[in-house]
């Protein structure tokens, strides 16, 4: 494997945190005209609190990475 190639996980991850920087996007957009913002809010905090989870596994496979 080159060493410019990042491994299938990273890569899983990295597409999964665009997915929910998306995911995030689209619910602070609608909260401002929600009915229900008690509704939004919750799955905006699940999103945010999986993002700082999906990032710190991102950080860490990036630094083993670095080691090899």
């Amino acid at each position: 494997m080159f060493a410019h190639q990042k491994p299938y996980k990273l890569l899983a991850l990295i597409s999964r945190q665009k997915k929910v920087k998306r995911t995030i996007a689209e619910l602070q957009q609608i909260w401002k005209t929600a009915l229900d913002q008690a509704f939004v809010e919750r799955h905006l905090a699940k999103n945010l609190a999986l993002l700082g989870e999906l990032e710190d596994e991102i950080k860490h496979l990036e630094n083993q990475q670095a080691w090899r």
